[in-house]
């Protein structure tokens, strides 16, 4: 009876080892189960990080991108006001020379047909004196 008794608490043992090890080997795939868990979340929002900060880069790079272009229209709008507004000047310019020259030649033009004139009543008060 005894050894009856001390196979059934050896059993009883051996099964209660055999529970602890079970219910162990159950925490365990638990425990891995919530790492991988736990990895997937850090990975998922790694990622999440990763695009927002790309894409916040990529708003950054188009917002330079953008300004630069302005200044260089407004450049662009400032040199050819310039170039235009040399033109206007050379053109002023140009046609003042142009009056200056007709007013030359009127003014020489007027003075030749004088003395052309004072040539012609030169010859007329020759022509009657001889």
């Amino acid at each position: 009876m005894e050894e009856k008794a001390h196979r059934q608490r050896a059993n009883k043992e051996e099964e209660n080892v055999y529970v602890a090890l079970q219910q162990e080997h159950v925490k365990l795939l638990g425990m891995r189960e919530q790492e991988k868990r736990d990895l997937a979340r850090i990975k998922t929002q790694q990622e999440k990080e990763s695009r927002d900060r790309q894409l916040n880069d990529e708003k950054r790079k188009r917002r330079v991108d953008e300004k630069t272009a302005f200044r260089q229209e407004l450049d662009l709008v400032d040199r050819l006001k310039k170039e235009m507004e040399n033109e206007r000047s050379l053109q002023a310019e140009k046609r003042d020379q142009e009056r200056n020259y007709l007013k030359k030649m009127l003014i020489e033009n007027e003075t030749n047909k004088k003395k052309a004139e004072e040539d012609k009543m030169r010859e007329k008060a020759n022509d009657i004196q001889a």
